[in-house]
């Protein structure tokens, strides 16, 4: 069949990217254990991440995490506005709150990026961690991607790429609760993808964290 139209295209790059990348995250899952990524898994102490004090009253909280957009053309995620540079951050445009953390684009356009090539995202608000134990944790990005929790980087894949999944992560953690978390993320050009993992204490696989566990607090 001859494919003329670029929604047609798009969307059969769309789901075979898809595929690649439960087939990477299958693959890493057979390697570490934890569905992690390319290399040997890091773990975090319970007092290396620290839950929101006080935590957040739960009337204030609102779905999704808040979203912060940047035009740039990002190499690494230093190249863009500092997280403790507030003038910096200033220039962003805010958007609609986000979750999941569950996106692959064929066009390179993501959430409300009005554009499809060098941007950059900043998304901040709080994850649940609802019982105590070890959470493994990892994305699959395209481009850079890092990632606070608790005041703690974490996790990070800060270059230009294609999809690809990161370092895993885990994250013991002792105390249930909300915590911080503040991802940065950027798109260069061509395709675009952003995917959120977590395997909770107990879990057997990785899955997409779900959107009942990112929250923010409208400012």
């Amino acid at each position: 069949m001859r494919l003329s139209f670029p929604w047609q295209i798009g969307r059969i790059l769309k789901v075979q990217r898809f595929v690649v990348a439960a087939m990477m995250l299958a693959l890493a899952g057979c390697a570490s254990g934890a569905g992690g990524g390319k290399g040997k898994e890091v773990t975090f102490s319970a007092d290396a991440v620290k839950p929101a004090m006080p935590q957040p009253a739960a009337a204030s909280l609102k779905p999704g995490l808040a979203t912060m957009y940047f035009h740039g053309r990002y190499d690494h995620i230093n190249d863009m506005p500092s997280l403790d540079k507030p003038a910096e951050m200033a220039k962003g445009r805010p958007g609609k709150p986000v979750a999941p953390i569950d996106e692959m684009s064929g066009s390179g356009v993501m959430w409300e990026s009005q554009d499809f090539q060098f941007f950059g995202v900043v998304f901040t608000g709080f994850i649940n961690f609802d019982k105590p134990g070890t959470y493994h944790i990892t994305v699959n990005s395209n481009d850079g991607i890092r990632i606070y929790i608790g005041g703690k980087m974490v996790l990070e894949d800060p270059f230009v790429h294609a999809d690809a999944m990161a370092n895993p992560v885990a994250l013991d953690i002792a105390a249930p609760g909300w915590y911080p978390i503040t991802m940065q993320y950027f798109q260069k050009r061509n395709t675009a993808t952003l995917q959120f993992f977590w395997q909770p204490p107990n879990a057997n696989n990785m899955s997409i964290i779900p959107a009942s566990a990112l929250m923010h607090v409208p400012k």
